[in-house]
């Protein structure tokens, strides 16, 4: 018998790990039933989907339930939020522990070999990091809207890299380490996110992923994206876009929270200053977009 080459020795690695894919769900059933059909042909035997709703009304439950008979619903009586809804799915999961849980936004399309490739990455580095997968916009597959981040507080800045870019435009590595992994999609360890005690509730939404990463960096994690993963982002659906008011607000808000929670005085007086400067500079475009809204 010939030996195996190092791509199949990194697939059967891949099929011992216990994964749970954690999707969050408040009314947004035809986006989460696109997500979930991407999804569901890639699992293997060790890799389930724990769909948490959060509280919908639009019968999301029932029909997803019809549809995906076989994936758990974690059904919650009202809206927890991001950190709140993905708290309560963790706690669910402590009676049958994962490897490792990989959370993800319901407004996403996953590429057909996405999960195989991240997996891949989990072999690289090894447990005790966090990964994430090339996101590219929905609407422009070639057009990257993640592909890693830095995080600047003493500026009040929280950045994508690569933003807009186009993928054929670039040479990226397999694997780019960046500052923080973005929580529309998040790849971590059982025994790291318990360490961690899971999303700081505090955020409601927006910050709660550079929040995890902050803390996990204090116990010497890492944040990779794997590029040869890739996803598609549906971008800001549930909140009205990316230049809402509501959007934006809460962006606001927890940055300011995010400042204060990992930063000197000094760096809490010049972040905070340099926030206020960046929302007035952006707040001429978002006053014309809702204006353009308001009368369309």
């Amino acid at each position: 018998m010939g030996k195996f080459c190092k791509r199949d020795r990194i697939i059967n690695q891949n099929l011992k790990f216990k994964i749970k894919i954690l999707i969050l769900n408040w009314n947004g059933k035809n986006d989460t039933i696109q997500c979930l059909e991407s999804l569901e042909k890639q699992l293997n035997l060790n890799q389930s989907i724990l769909l948490i709703d959060n509280g919908s009304t639009d019968g999301s439950v029932s029909k997803i339930s019809k549809l995906f008979p076989n994936i758990e619903i974690l059904q919650l009586r009202n809206n927890f939020g991001f950190s709140g809804g993905m708290n309560k799915g963790l706690n669910h999961l402590k009676k049958d522990k994962p490897d490792f849980v990989i959370f993800m936004n319901n407004d996403i399309i996953a590429s057909d070999s996405f999960l195989e490739k991240l997996l891949n990455g989990i072999n690289q580095y090894g447990k005790n990091n966090i990964l994430s997968p090339l996101i590219c916009y929905h609407s422009d597959k070639n057009k990257i809207w993640y592909g890693g981040g830095q995080i600047k507080l003493w500026r009040g800045k929280i950045t994508h890299s690569y933003i807009r870019k186009k993928i054929s435009d670039l040479n990226m590595k397999s694997y780019e380490i960046t500052d923080y992994v973005s929580g529309c999609c998040l790849a971590i360890s059982w025994d790291l996110i318990n360490k961690l005690n899971g999303f700081n509730e505090s955020f409601n939404m927006y910050s709660e992923d550079v929040d995890l990463c902050i803390r996990a960096k204090k116990l010497n994690a890492k944040c990779y994206v794997v590029t040869e993963s890739v996803i598609w982002h549906k971008i800001s659906k549930s909140i009205g876009g990316n230049l809402s008011f509501k959007k934006n607000l809460r962006k606001l808000r927890s940055t300011i929270k995010l400042i204060n929670l990992h930063s000197n005085f000094f760096n809490k007086l010049t972040g905070i200053l340099g926030l206020v400067i960046i929302s007035i500079i952006h707040l001429p475009k978002i006053l014309i977009h809702n204006s353009r809204k308001k009368h369309e």
